[in-house]
């Protein structure tokens, strides 16, 4: 076998100090496979975009305009600001923004300087070794760039978008007549918002009839990666109106395919997964459980407003380059809601569904993307209150997640302090697994004063090697011995901490982040690969107080639906894990932890759904009783709390009718047809329905009785979805 070195990262061509890590890895390390065999190159300027994520904290908001990006930067999302209000008394309101932009990657030199900062002045300064920092120092050094009005919580992303998604001209501003359709009706409409992906815009369910005369429900879709228009309302991809859509939908004597390629929702001249073609897609089989109604119900009052991912984005279920795209689609949806608000001349209310899971993160409600959902909804309510100060009742957003569904996968383990100022260390027997063509992630969090910090990794039938220098400041990459070429690194490990000041309670936490690349290269290539096996990762560290813990989650590395992507998931292979019961119990799938056992299934929940303003859904096998679903996402159960912001559930839906029936009956992606999807993703959507459904004033069916933990299904439980009960007929 070969040796591998840990040598300490070289700068690369350009500064990448503000990118996030997952970025890094793809710039420098990972775009042959990353991009290369997903896609064609069209041009030279393929992927050649990032989007920059400003997350800004006690800062005077209308003055960032000009210092606070690049000059060729344009405005994805508008600016949403909001005053949050203190938790405590002691602690002032502070006002935060979220703000999005994109820019050329070749800008990113000078995004630094025009920023009117030095570049040692941006970087977030930290101790040269993990060792050397301890809690006093971290919080007065958070303080100190605090009082720093113009040096913001920035994060910079690789964005995955072809040359020609990129809008060139200037902006239009979107366009929303009321007039032409059914009229909305004050205090019993309501606005749906889709974020997903493979989404028939102009499926049936998603229309409604008035005798010979048919309307579609969807008044803007934004397809992300779709093509650029001359005349455009959005920075890359295309938007669909209800005008257009309205077009197809009424030419109903052509076929849905052809309708399809005429709005480019379909091309199969475009290389690529083309996920609107096929018999099920996900984003239109959620889209139906939490907005479709039969045409000849008239839902007209129930509008949608739909966001399709990139392609790319999906395909990479490492959530990687998820959490712009998502900020700009959740963006996208209240601006437009806030647009037929005003139009319409009263408050629309918003319940948005985002059936999107990662592993890793904080889970402290704290993370990039968290925060910015929190802001966005937040900044809606108020401006919409500032609009409509008489109708608070309807100036509400709302957001709908599911729990994951990572329960059984081995992707979580933790240890926990026993007492205060403890050294705790935790043995991660990261199984890496052959033919693996994608690559893999795994972080690892503990609390941001923790000290002493130490890190040794062992390859495959390798020695123990302690990882002495890193820092916050340099990564440290794996080659094989005497290699040091960019193009033969194998591994890369960072260290990298909780920015910004932290709501009160919460724990802030700094990562360990991981990434091996893969173990079979998709095409003939003369680079390394990684030894496939058990990755031996130790981390020792002392933890200030008692309970606290160090906690690693593996990232997500599946096949979405839709998609041929070969990945195969690592995890961890502790011999101490017991996958079934035992023979007393007739050897039944475990679902409970061993304490004894590092590898835990409680705490594996979706790392995007433990904000403050997110609901949590899980999903159940059920009726009568509702049991949880083998696969759902469940939070810690030690830890839950204001400490430790790993929220319970909210409440679960169905995802299963039982071990032999699986799925919940959705529609498929073409008008008419059924299909079967399991997964809390189907979970999430039921309960965004419900909760339109009482803000259109319509009866509400009766929660059922929780069988299951409620660190899986939350304290309630939505009954049976419709298609169960009679209204279409289950085809299985």
């Amino acid at each position: 076998m070969s040796q591998f070195i840990w040598n300490a990262e070289t700068p690369g061509g350009k500064d990448l100090d503000d990118f996030d890590p997952y970025s890094v890895w793809s710039l420098r390390y990972a775009a042959d496979f990353d991009f290369a065999a997903m896609a064609e190159k069209d041009n030279k300027d393929d992927f050649k975009y990032d989007i920059v994520v400003y997350a800004d904290a006690q800062t005077e908001v209308e003055k960032l305009d000009e210092n606070g990006r690049s000059k060729k930067a344009i405005d994805v999302v508008k600016e949403r600001s909001t005053t949050r209000t203190a938790d405590t008394p002691n602690e002032s309101p502070q006002t935060v923004s979220t703000r999005i932009f994109l820019e050329p990657t070749s800008e990113t030199e000078a995004t630094i300087e025009e920023t009117g900062l030095t570049k040692e002045n941006a970087r977030r300064k930290a101790p040269a070794n993990l060792g050397d920092q301890d809690a006093k120092s971290v919080d007065a050094q958070e303080k100190k760039e605090q009082q720093r009005k113009k040096v913001r919580d920035k994060i910079r992303y690789r964005a995955p978008l072809r040359e020609s998604s990129i809008c060139k001209a200037k902006l239009t501003d979107p366009n929303y007549v009321s007039g032409n359709y059914p009229k909305l009706k004050p205090g019993c409409s309501a606005i749906i918002g889709i974020v997903d992906d493979g989404i028939n815009l102009i499926n049936d369910r998603f229309s409604c009839q008035h005798g010979a005369h048919w309307h579609s429900r969807v008044d803007f879709g934004w397809v992300m990666d779709g093509k650029a228009q001359p005349k455009s309302t959005v920075a890359f991809g295309r938007e669909y109106t209800r005008d257009q859509l309205d077009l197809q939908v009424q030419a109903r004597d052509i076929p849905e395919r052809d309708r399809l390629m005429a709005l480019d929702l379909v091309n199969f001249a475009r290389t690529g997964q083309q996920t609107v073609s096929r018999m099920l897609s996900h984003g239109t089989h959620v889209a139906d459980l939490a907005a479709g109604f039969d045409p000849q119900d008239n839902r007209e009052n129930a509008r949608i407003l739909a966001v399709q991912l990139p392609a790319l984005v999906t395909m990479d279920t490492s959530g990687a380059w998820l959490a712009p795209f998502a900020l700009a689609g959740i963006s996208y949806i209240l601006d437009r809601a806030f647009l037929m608000s005003k139009i319409e001349d009263f408050a629309i209310p918003v319940v948005i569904n985002f059936s999107y899971g990662i592993s890793g993160g904080p889970h402290n409600g704290q993370s990039v993307v968290e925060r910015g959902i929190d802001t966005l909804l937040r900044a809606h309510e108020e401006r919409m209150l500032d609009t409509f100060p008489n109708q608070p009742r309807f100036c509400t957003a709302e957001l709908v997640m599911p729990t994951g569904n990572r329960f059984l996968d081995r992707a979580h383990a933790e240890k926990c302090a026993d007492a205060k100022n403890a050294e705790v260390t935790i043995d991660l027997p990261w199984r890496v697994q052959p033919s693996d063509v994608t690559a893999n992630f795994l972080e690892i969090w503990m609390p941001r004063a923790a000290k002493n910090v130490k890190v040794w990794v062992a390859l495959p039938d390798g020695p123990k090697v302690q990882l002495k220098d890193l820092n916050f400041q340099t990564g440290l990459v794996l080659h094989p011995d005497g290699q040091t070429n960019p193009n033969c690194v194998i591994a890369r490990a960072t260290i990298d901490r909780q920015r910004g000041r932290m709501p009160s309670g919460t724990q802030p936490k700094k990562r360990v982040l991981l990434a091996i690349v893969p173990t079979q290269l998709p095409y003939p290539s003369t680079r390394p690969v990684a030894p496939s096996g058990i990755w031996t990762i130790t981390v020792t560290a002392k933890l200030p107080e008692a309970g606290q813990k160090i906690e690693a989650w593996i990232q997500r590395d599946d096949e979405p639906i839709g998609y041929k992507r070969p990945g195969r998931p690592s995890y961890f292979d502790d011999p101490d894990y017991r996958r079934f019961d035992g023979p007393d119990q007739q050897g039944d799938v475990k679902l409970t932890d061993d304490p004894n056992c590092v590898v835990k299934r409680y705490g594996a929940l979706n790392g995007m759904a433990t904000g403050q303003k997110t609901r949590i859904i899980g999903g159940y096998m059920g009726p009568p009783a509702a049991h949880a679903a083998l696969y759902a996402g469940a939070a810690d159960k030690s830890t839950n709390g204001a400490n430790h912001r790993m929220r319970y559930p909210c409440a679960s839906a169905q995802s299963d009718t039982s071990r032999v029936l699986s799925g919940t009956l959705g529609s498929g992606t073409r008008s008419g047809s059924v299909s079967v999807l399991n997964g809390t993703s189907v979970a999430a959507p039921q309960m965004a329905r419900y909760l339109v459904l009482g803000k259109l004033g319509l009866p509400l069916p009766q929660t059922v009785q929780v069988a299951g933990p409620v660190e899986q299904l939350g304290t309630q439980a939505l009954p049976q979805p419709a298609w169960h009960r009679g209204t279409r007929r289950d085809p299985r």
